[in-house]
């Protein structure tokens, strides 16, 4: 009897003994792939969302920064024509290495110091003298894990990592059409403001203050308004009062506003 005693304790023993090691062992691969993500983590983000061009101004910069302060970021780009969009999907055609009559990034590819930023210049190259309609294009910035600028090779096979986690970033650029006709339409359905685009060229809703009937208020986000678009301004279900900015990227600022009285 007091054999198998021993040998119960000694396998109880060993139980516990193999648990202990294995989460010793656990321990040190998540402390190991822990470290190896956050030293090849590549994150960034942009200055603007939107950026709008015309004919008379085809070229602009954007502010591209890396949030990471211990580690570069190697970015590269992509230029992709928005060929038609709705609320559900859209068309994308990549036209990132099309010359003419396209968008083009300068620099394509680049690389941030830790925690700094690069500007990047978006032009539109065209010889067409105007434009009948709104040109969209879809630009995507995607951290890389390494590359050679002069000779694109990369350094990934030099590199001590397990997991490299890339968060991308993108900016949607409008080419306005010569001569815009702008004309925003807002109608009341019940307690709600709706904004329609009724002209033929993108404007922007900046800065809205929307409040409810019980003067709870809210600053939304810029709202963009492609033509044919509608949006509902909305403050809970008992809509107020609206207030916003009209951007129609003419140069100059118009103020709307409304209220359910």
């Amino acid at each position: 009897m007091q054999f198998i005693m021993m040998g119960k304790y000694m396998f109880i023993r060993s139980v516990i003994s193999s648990k202990k090691i294995s989460a010793i062992i656990l321990s040190l691969m998540f402390m190991l792939v822990s470290v190896n993500c956050y030293a090849a983590s590549g994150t960034i983000k942009v200055s603007d969302k939107l950026n709008v061009l015309s004919m008379d101004n085809r070229s602009m910069l954007i502010s591209i920064t890396n949030t990471n302060s211990r580690e570069p970021a190697y970015v590269d780009s992509k230029v992709m024509e928005v060929i038609s969009s709705s609320s559900d999907s859209e068309e994308l055609k990549d036209v990132t290495n099309v010359l003419s009559d396209s968008l083009i990034i300068s620099p394509k590819k680049f690389i941030i110091a830790p925690g700094s930023r690069v500007n990047v210049r978006l032009f539109y190259n065209t010889e067409r003298s105007k434009l009948e309609s709104d040109l969209y294009f879809k630009v995507r910035f995607q951290p890389q894990l390494a590359f050679n600028l002069e000779d694109n090779s990369d350094y990934k096979n030099n590199i001590n990592t397990e997991v490299f986690i890339s968060v991308g970033v993108s900016s949607l650029v409008a080419i306005k059409k010569t001569k815009p006709n702008n004309s925003i339409n807002v109608k009341k359905t019940g307690k709600e403001f709706y904004v329609t685009n009724d002209g033929d060229s993108i404007v922007t809703l900046d800065d809205c203050n929307v409040c409810s009937e019980s003067n709870l208020c809210e600053i939304l986000g810029q709202i963009r308004l492609t033509p044919g678009r509608s949006r509902s301004l909305t403050q809970g279900s008992d809509t107020k009062s609206y207030e916003c900015k009209l951007n129609d990227y003419s140069g100059t600022l118009e103020t709307i506003k409304g209220n359910s009285y």
